[in-house]
């Protein structure tokens, strides 16, 4: 009896794992006058080149999400 009242419990927490991370590392992208912080290290250095160009964090912050378009397609 004691066996089909554990069952449940390990079932219900199997949900509750963590997930896999899909980048086991964490490049790091470094400029000189700036800091861009993205989900992925495409959309960072895509950041940091605009940065690098002259742009400002707004141009940045659009070239980040015109990449996440290309990076993250799953989400959207």
């Amino acid at each position: 009896m004691r066996p089909l009242l554990v069952l449940p419990l390990l079932v219900s927490l199997l949900p509750a794992q963590p997930s896999a991370d899909p980048w086991p590392w964490r490049t790091t992208v470094m400029g000189t006058n700036g800091m861009v912080a993205a989900e992925h290290p495409l959309q960072a250095r895509a950041g940091l080149k605009v940065l690098e160009a002259g742009g400002n964090a707004i141009d940045a912050a659009v070239a980040i999400f015109y990449t996440t378009a290309v990076t993250e397609q799953h989400q959207a």
